[in-house]
């Protein structure tokens, strides 16, 4: 069962994608996903082995794609780049944050 705050959080998330996210594609299929494209808080925390300057972090409902992601594929966003997963965090219960390393 749900707590309250988890109910909340997974709302506001759910708000936040609908008014600012974007169209990514995962496995073919068209999700929707919040994608920060300059990511210094999350990358400090983070042990990256790649330059940060092509680092992203995408966040997306773990109900949206069966199974989880895994570290090495890839979502395409609508500028034709890729966000290939080097790290994939459950936050939550509800969503995943994964941090990318972002190529053409």
């Amino acid at each position: 069962m749900s707590s309250p705050a988890s109910i909340a959080l997974s709302a506001g998330f759910g708000a936040l994608i609908a008014f600012s996210g974007e169209p990514l594609v995962f496995r073919s299929v068209e999700v929707s996903g919040l994608v920060d494209r300059s990511p210094d808080r999350q990358l400090r925390q983070e042990q990256i082995s790649f330059d940060p300057d092509r680092a992203s972090v995408v966040e997306i409902f773990t109900a949206a794609v069966s199974p989880i992601p895994r570290v090495g594929e890839s979502f395409e966003d609508e500028n034709g780049l890729f966000h290939r997963i080097r790290i994939v965090k459950p936050i939550e219960g509800f969503k995943l944050r994964c941090i990318c390393e972002v190529s053409e």
